[in-house]
């Protein structure tokens, strides 16, 4: 039942109400992503004092 929101770092909305499956996984697709290899910022309760972040380095689409 857990969704979740991908934004850029200016705060732009790349994403809304991404669904979580049970297991923890999820898909996102952006048109237009290129061959880009990104680094994401993964927050948890953000905005809230159980504020967590967890960077992922070397994220590229799958070919």
């Amino acid at each position: 039942g857990s969704t979740l929101t991908v934004t850029n770092a200016k705060g732009l909305s790349l994403g809304t109400a991404v669904e979580v499956n049970d297991e923890g996984d999820w898909t996102w697709t952006r048109t237009n992503m290129g061959s880009y290899t990104w680094t994401i910022l993964f927050t948890t309760h953000a905005d809230t004092e159980n504020q967590q972040q967890t960077r992922l380095t070397g994220f590229a689409p799958r070919s």
